[in-house]
C-alpha cells in the first residue's frame, strides 16, 4: 500500500514538473516566438503531458510578449493569455509543428508534429 502511494505521488509530481516548460523564457527566445506568431492566423494548443485527449485551435487576434518580473524572463501571449511554447503548434507543410521545437528548443514529453486532422475542426475564441 505504501509503495503504491509513493508511486502515485511521484507520478503526480513528474506531471506537475512538466507542466510549464517554455512559458517563462529568455527575452531573445520570446522575440523569436513573437516574430513567428505574428505571421500566423491560428495556433493549436495541445498539452500531451497533461493527458489531454485533444487540443484546441485558437484564432490569433493579438500576440505580444511581456516581462514577467521573474529572473529577467518573458512570456509570450496570444489574445492576452500567456502560452507555453511546448504546447503550442503552428501550421507548417500540412502538419501542426511544435513551436518550441521549431525554435530549436527541446521540450520533453511532446510530439514534434501532428497531422491537421488531429485537432478538432472547431475554432475556439476563448483565448
Amino acid at each position: 500500500m505504501r509503495k503504491t502511494q509513493v508511486l502515485i505521488i511521484g507520478l503526480f509530481l513528474v506531471t506537475a514538473l512538466q507542466a510549464d516548460q517554455f512559458a517563462y523564457i529568455e527575452p531573445a527566445l520570446a522575440r523569436k516566438a513573437l516574430a513567428v506568431l505574428q505571421k500566423e492566423a491560428d495556433v493549436y494548443f495541445f498539452c500531451e503531458p497533461c493527458n489531454e485527449a485533444t487540443g484546441k485551435i485558437v484564432r490569433i487576434k493579438q500576440v505580444d510578449e511581456i516581462d514577467v518580473n521573474y529572473e529577467g524572463r518573458h512570456e509570450v501571449r496570444i489574445n492576452g493569455q500567456g502560452i507555453d511554447l511546448a504546447y503550442t503548434y503552428i501550421r507548417r507543410n500540412g502538419k501542426w509543428k511544435n513551436l518550441a521545437v521549431e525554435l530549436g528548443q527541446k521540450p520533453s514529453m511532446v510530439t514534434a508534429e501532428h497531422n491537421f486532422n488531429h485537432p478538432p475542426r472547431k475554432t475556439t475564441e476563448d483565448r
